[in-house]
């Protein structure tokens, strides 16, 4: 297809699919990197220098090249202004539609940041921790499960890893230890209920994309089966290991996605094996129970009305009661929730 992939999870580098890369190999990596590509080996999957604690929102801050985001792990609370996002983020890590050379009608990017496109330089996960609280209403209405105080976090990409890799946001979100106990105490509330054998706690992953799996980087070590970097065993894992508390903990977990990564593409003979994994990565999610689905117009309104500045939340309800035109969920934005859709339900069957 000859045309410049945005490279998102990647940082800045735009990848031509002829295997031209922007940036030299081996070069410094920027902090959206979603490769453990650095100087030295792979790292564990789980190292012990991630376990932290969000008490206090903050803790952990660190100084690295990610300019956007140099918290990693904050508590979101729409009353603390501090932690929502501004136009920028929130495009940079959700609404961005990159140009897509498979999507009939994204061809060219459409960006909420006109004069200084956005830099697409992270990738972003908010926790949203949910409890079923109406039983008459089912699991599958979404009015049946309140949102969970202290349970809405966000998570994003590190670049100061060890021997200069990243961590993702999603290894962050598995050794939060203090959301760990939220969860538990959740449980024990519902097993003294009698309630412990029902999905009865949701957690919803609002994510730039999906969870990685051996999909990442630009060179064959980091895009095959030799890659050690997956966040979908991490997803898997964790979940697993919440499963063996004394008190199991039945866990539904739905990702919610703008944008898939590699999974759709279909012509980047360079990539092929990145490709195959990023489609092998959703398979393991769905074949485990976990949903796997693109935004919708639900998801849109919930970020931007619960965690985004005071201006984007006037915009959007302006445009909601009709009196300004919509120039924000325009045809391209819903186009591109259409298209990962439709990548989506591909993989699936």
């Amino acid at each position: 297809k000859g045309g410049q992939q945005s490279a998102g999870k990647d940082g800045q580098q735009s990848v031509e699919r002829g295997g031209q890369q922007s940036a030299e190999n081996g070069g410094q990596q920027s902090a959206g990197h979603r490769s453990a590509e650095g100087r030295g080996a792979p790292v564990p999957l789980l190292p012990s220098i991630l376990t932290f604690e969000i008490e206090p929102p903050g803790s952990t801050e660190c100084l690295c090249r990610n300019a956007l985001t140099p918290r990693h792990a904050v508590i979101m609370r729409p009353s603390e202004e501090q932690h929502l996002m501004t136009i920028s983020l929130f495009c940079a890590y959700f609404y961005h539609c990159e140009a897509t050379a498979e999507s009939e009608h994204n061809k060219e990017h459409s960006c909420l940041v006109n004069a200084t496109p956005c830099p697409r330089k992270t990738v972003a996960c908010i926790a949203r921790l949910q409890r079923f609280s109406d039983a008459g209403r089912g699991f599958s209405d979404d009015d049946a499960w309140e949102d969970v105080d202290g349970g809405t976090r966000m998570y994003t990409n590190c670049a100061e890893g060890p021997a200069g890799t990243v961590k993702h946001a999603e290894e962050f979100l598995v050794n939060d230890k203090s959301l760990e106990r939220l969860i538990l105490s959740l449980v024990s509330r519902d097993a003294h209920a009698g309630n412990h054998q029902k999905p009865v706690i949701r957690l919803l992953l609002y994510l730039t994309y999906q969870p990685c799996h051996k999909s990442s980087g630009h060179t064959p070590w980091h895009m095959g089966d030799l890659c050690r970097t997956s966040c979908t065993n991490l997803l898997l894992r964790w979940r697993e290991k919440l499963l063996g508390q004394p008190q199991p903990v039945h866990i539904e977990l739905e990702i919610c996605i703008p944008y898939t990564y590699r999974a759709h593409w279909t012509n980047a003979p360079k990539y092929d094996k990145a490709i195959a994994n990023a489609r092998v990565g959703l398979t393991m999610l769905f074949k485990n129970g976990i949903k796997v689905r693109a935004f919708e117009d639900k998801d849109w309104k919930y970020l931007v009305t619960q965690h985004c500045v005071p201006e984007l939340q006037t915009k959007y309800s302006e445009i909601e009661d009709g009196s300004q035109p919509d120039d924000m969920f325009t045809f391209k934005r819903r186009a591109q929730d259409r298209f990962t859709a439709s990548c989506l339900e591909k993989v699936a069957r």
